[in-house]
């Protein structure tokens, strides 16, 4: 039985392999010479499996609140080939419960709308929430799919 990775946050499918899409998506902007350098030395399958793997990256970074000083300078993470490291709860199966429960009832946000979003985790007394109002509640383990 294998296991294929989802991203829990709306991405773009990313079909060319080229550096502009690895820009837009990388969260910390820096060095950009040094990462086109780095980028350039990869061959078409490393830049295309890189765009593959790097919103399950962001994703993390996203759901575990990393400060952008935490996460790597673009050109190490292409020149070190950290888009191959190990995702933290990659092998979770995910679950979809449907809609999030964010404000369902309009207590938390009164003003607010309720979020749209698919449902990933549940608490301890069966309400169930997106990954961003997951993450808020401290529900942060991350899931694949089957």
């Amino acid at each position: 039985m294998s296991s294929k990775v989802v991203s829990l946050f709306p991405w773009p499918q990313l079909s060319a392999n080229n550096f502009d899409a690895f820009w837009q998506l990388y969260p910390r902007r820096v060095a950009k010479m040094d990462a086109q350098r780095a980028w350039a030395r990869l061959d078409a399958q490393e830049r295309a499996e890189v765009l593959r793997r790097l919103p399950l990256f962001v994703d993390s970074w996203r759901i575990t609140r990393s400060s952008k000083q935490f996460i790597l300078h673009p050109a190490s993470f292409l020149n070190g080939r950290r888009w191959e490291d190990e995702i933290e709860g990659e092998a979770v199966p995910l679950v979809d419960y449907g809609q999030c429960e964010w404000n369902k009832n309009g207590l938390r946000d009164p003003a607010g709308p309720r979020c749209e979003a698919r449902a990933y985790y549940v608490n301890e007394r069966g309400h169930y929430y997106c990954a961003e109002h997951g993450a808020t509640l401290g529900l942060v383990k991350r899931r694949s799919v089957a």
